[in-house]
């Protein structure tokens, strides 16, 4: 019988809400520039950049560290797959607060 863990459903999930938050804003935001807020720094990026830069990395991520869990059936770690959801958590929360200081919201 064919298994899903919690664990890969949670990725995939922060992985889809990710991707789609950085393609609807993408479209709905037409500006030329992002602002990044950092601290007491602002970053101006290109919008593509801004919200799909991480996303894009940590898909990338994603799909190395599945391939190579898939080849090493026998290592099973637990606390990989939690800073692995806790990490597309912070991006999430990332693109959101990218998304909210642009649109006005957080100034």
């Amino acid at each position: 019988m064919f298994s899903i863990k919690w664990s890969t459903i949670t990725l995939c999930l922060f992985m889809f809400i990710s991707w789609f938050l950085g393609l609807y804003f993408l479209a709905f935001l037409a500006t030329p520039s992002i602002i990044i807020p950092l601290g007491n720094q602002y970053i101006w990026v290109t919008p593509f950049v801004g919200l799909l830069s991480l996303t894009i990395f940590l898909t990338a991520i994603t799909i190395v560290l599945s391939l190579l869990r898939k080849k090493a059936n026998g290592r099973k770690r637990a606390i990989l797959p939690f800073l692995h959801s806790i990490l597309w958590l912070v991006v999430l929360l990332s693109q959101v607060k990218v998304i909210l200081f642009n649109l006005g919201i957080c100034h």
